[in-house]
């Protein structure tokens, strides 16, 4: 009886499997491909069972929920994770800057542990989502913030010549965060963003159309979006959003969720899953080095990307903040 409770587990997972396919046609289809990854365990745990059982009907079985599960998920996934990125001849520290991506989480309780790493990290550019609790701390390691009432907070070494504010205008609320800089790696402006769940199909429109027209504003070579955009790569609304956008995201597929079982994430998941926050970059930057951080009071790991200006550089040395 437990091979055929197992086998319709698995049937059920390469059928939202395959469901997910539809994305690109119904966003309510397009919610499946964000758990495909779930569903993918399911398929090897009911197939390891099976096929560690001696009837060989049950092995054969196995083996061909694997097949079908593996083939169903690697249509959507795998096409996600093979692009071109921008790579450097030569590393240059001088041109580098290092960008953090976290979604801190509001009522975070272990605040001072994330204070301390984001303080060793030394960062150029944090991007907090969910970030009163952590954001106070920042000024204090020498951060400024941009946008304090949007979403996303941009936190900045140096001080923006240009943001979206007004910072900490509890009257406005903004969809997209934005910060404009220049210094010795040239010009170039950081857009953060936290997105709804992706259920929320309204609301993520809004939020898509409202980063299309904020991110239309500049010259997009030199963009770096960043932010906890709720979505995996492989979902149709990531995929044609960043057709749209015209950047490379950094972060591949780097799982950030879950972390701790907080908040709403009851999970308690031994290791992340699903990569829902990403860092793109436009084509003046290329990668150096992408990492997760560690868990720190949130649902979410943070990620760190340490990109490198290869084109546009500014031929002087960086001005001293202001």
């Amino acid at each position: 009886m437990i091979w055929v409770l197992l086998l319709g587990a698995g049937g059920a997972s390469i059928g939202i499997a395959l469901g997910a396919l539809g994305g690109p046609f119904s966003p309510r289809l397009d919610v499946f491909s964000h758990f495909i990854p779930f569903f993918l365990l399911g398929v090897l745990g009911a197939a390891v069972v099976l096929f560690l059982r001696p009837n060989r009907f049950e092995a054969v079985g196995a083996m061909g929920i694997l097949a079908l599960g593996l083939l169903s998920a690697g249509c959507v996934i795998l096409p996600t994770l093979f692009y071109e990125q921008v790579t450097a001849r030569h590393l240059d520290p001088a041109a580098q800057i290092k960008v953090i991506q976290f979604n801190a989480l509001d009522g975070n309780r272990r605040g001072p542990v994330a204070v301390a790493w984001l303080k060793a990290q030394d960062a150029d550019i944090v991007v907090l989502e969910e970030a009163p609790d952590i954001g106070r701390y920042m000024p204090g390691l020498g951060y400024v913030a941009s946008c304090g009432n949007c979403g996303a907070v941009i936190f900045s070494k140096r001080r923006p010549h240009w943001q979206n504010g007004p910072t900490w205008d509890w009257m406005v609320r903004r969809h997209v965060a934005a910060a404009s800089f220049r210094d010795g790696r040239g010009a170039y402006t950081v857009l953060g963003v936290h997105r709804g769940r992706p259920t929320r199909f309204d609301r993520t429109a809004q939020e898509m159309r409202a980063l299309a027209a904020m991110a239309a504003r500049f010259h997009r070579e030199s963009l770096i979006l960043v932010g906890d955009f709720n979505s995996t790569p492989w979902s149709a609304t990531r995929r044609r959003e960043e057709a749209t956008l015209g950047l490379v995201r950094q972060t591949r597929a780097v799982p950030t969720w879950p972390a701790e079982a907080v908040s709403h994430n009851r999970l308690g998941f031994p290791f992340p899953v699903l990569p829902i926050d990403h860092v793109y970059a436009g084509r003046d930057w290329a990668t150096v080095k992408v990492e997760r951080g560690p868990t720190m009071g949130s649902d979410h790991y943070p990620v760190v990307v340490t990109l490198q200006r290869v084109r546009n550089l500014a031929p002087t040395a960086p001005a001293k903040t202001p």
